[in-house]
């Protein structure tokens, strides 16, 4: 007999009206250093009150190499969601495991490993 995979209400509620082939494209992205809109992510179905824990205001010394805008003007700040965050909350929000990408150094890396879990977590819980 095949596993039982467990859901929580919280984690159904997270997925309730999210585009599945939206989720795996960003997560298939693998971009731990973007910084988007939180319309981004309602975008793909998440709820608004869940992406603003993830708002914030993320200014150039915040970064490595500085920040841009859409048109590639370097700007002070921008407001917005950094990716790998989101990614990683999710990945441990909706029970996906969170240690292959905790182990990677890099942004990408880490991206990249996050996104795979969540993937193999809508798996689970669709099936």
């Amino acid at each position: 007999m095949a596993d039982v995979i467990e859901i929580t209400d919280a984690q159904r509620k997270i997925l309730k009206d999210v585009d599945r082939t939206k989720l795996i494209e960003l997560c298939n992205e693998g971009d731990g250093w973007g910084i988007r809109y939180a319309s981004s992510y309602t975008a793909i179905g998440f709820h608004v009150d869940y992406i603003a824990n993830f708002v914030s205001v993320v200014t150039d010394e915040d970064s490595k190499g500085g920040l841009f805008d859409n048109d590639g003007k370097p700007v002070k700040s921008l407001k917005g969601v950094w990716n790998l965050t989101f990614i990683r909350s999710l990945c441990a929000d909706i029970g996906a495991d969170t240690k292959p990408g905790d182990s990677k150094m890099g942004r990408g890396f880490s991206a990249r490993e996050y996104g795979t879990s969540i993937i193999k977590r809508l798996e689970e819980i669709d099936a």
